[in-house]
């Protein structure tokens, strides 16, 4: 194997491996991002059936309850949109590095 052979094959390699994270970065966003969805709904869904079931609770408890969920949420949605965020970056760092890799002269 000569110089410009083993060379050739190292860049394939390499073009390789970054496809592959890239498929990996977009298995794991969806993943964050169905578990996050996931636990909005979930966490709602229970919210309203404890509501709808002691309907003769309090109100100053159920404004109560409201609240704490929308505090969750929130802090929820902040925690998912940082991770999101975080893997896409790290992609997009990727698909740079393989674009570079494509655009180098021959």
């Amino acid at each position: 194997m000569d110089n410009e052979e083993f060379i050739t094959k190292i860049i394939l390699d390499e073009m390789t491996g970054k496809n592959q994270a890239i498929h990996s970065y977009d298995k794991m966003i969806w993943t964050v991002r169905t578990g996050f969805l996931t636990l909005l709904f979930a966490g709602w869904g229970i919210l309203i059936k404890s509501i709808i079931d002691n309907s003769s609770g309090t109100q100053i408890t159920l404004n109560r309850l409201l609240i704490a969920m929308l505090l969750v949420s929130a802090a929820l949605s902040v925690g998912g949109l940082i991770i999101d965020q975080n893997y896409i970056r790290r992609k997009f760092r990727v698909i740079y590095a393989l674009d570079c890799l494509l655009s180098a002269p021959r």
